[in-house]
């Protein structure tokens, strides 16, 4: 009886110190500039007795060699988790880069109808009534 309560003890710590378990799941790539992509993804850890859910976003740019390095964006993180306000409280600064603007479109040119010529009015003559007839 004794082992079997040093047994359920340890099996109560053990759960109470909490084996945890992370996945990780990929929810959105998006370019940003032709070099520069947000990767967001959900953080999902489990425990026995709780769940919890987090989304991060890093900024990944496209080096030449064609090496990722990826950047954690906190502000980002701050706005999708407004759960965890406490955790994000001192973040302020974005670090996006800026894309270049989009091409202002240019106005439609019309052209404009060929102008049709008139038809030539001749006179009528004591000739052309001749001809007429």
């Amino acid at each position: 009886m004794k082992h079997f309560k040093l047994f359920a003890l340890l099996v109560l710590g053990v759960s109470l110190a909490g084996c945890t378990s992370t996945s990780r799941y990929v929810t959105n790539q998006t370019w940003v500039t032709d070099d520069a992509f947000l990767m967001s993804y959900a953080e999902y850890t489990a425990s026995f007795f709780t769940s919890e859910t987090e989304i991060h976003t890093e900024l990944c740019t496209l080096k030449p060699d064609n090496a990722v390095v990826c950047e954690k964006q906190p502000h980002i993180d701050k706005l999708l988790n407004p759960h965890l306000a406490e955790k994000y409280s001192s973040v302020t600064q974005p670090k996006l880069p800026v894309a270049a603007p989009a091409p202002a479109p240019q106005p439609e040119v019309v052209p404009e109808p060929e102008a049709t010529p008139e038809p030539e009015v001749v006179p009528e003559t004591k000739k052309t009534k001749k001809k007429a007839k």
